[in-house]
């Protein structure tokens, strides 16, 4: 079973490109529920996206999965509204499984760690690879 959570609208940038994200939640055999990124996290979706997000977080009981691998573009916007409902949600005691981060948004978070914090770090390092290096 799988549920679509769409932002209010799709935003379009400066070059006149849309720019959209989903949560799309789907529950795994065993409770898990997974919250499935899809679309592109930038700054013009980030406030939507962290909304929806931490909403699906706080609804759900652990453990959660947070599936990034239909994210298909993260800025640094994105990746802070991405951890600011990873961290909400471990301070209400909820699980969450980072699955599938790109290398490209694990160098995001490594390189922006001293200003900002990072939250891929906390996760446990297998949770950070992607199919193709395991």
């Amino acid at each position: 079973m799988s549920t679509e959570l769409t932002p209010d609208d799709d935003r379009t940038s400066d070059d006149g490109t849309a720019s959209t994200v989903r949560v799309v939640v789907a529950h795994e055999p065993g409770g898990t529920v997974v919250l499935r990124l899809v679309g592109e996290a930038d700054a013009l979706v980030a406030d939507d996206m962290r909304r929806e997000l931490c909403a699906a977080l706080r609804a759900r009981p652990s453990p959660v999965a947070l599936d990034l691998s239909e994210l298909a573009f993260c800025d640094l916007a994105g990746l802070l509204a991405i951890g600011t409902c990873v961290t909400q949600a471990h301070e209400l005691g909820c699980a969450v499984e980072l699955r599938n981060a790109t290398d490209v948004l694990t160098w995001l978070d490594e390189t922006t760690r001293d200003s900002h914090g990072s939250w891929l770090r906390g996760l446990a390092v297998s949770s950070l690879l992607t199919d193709h290096e395991t």
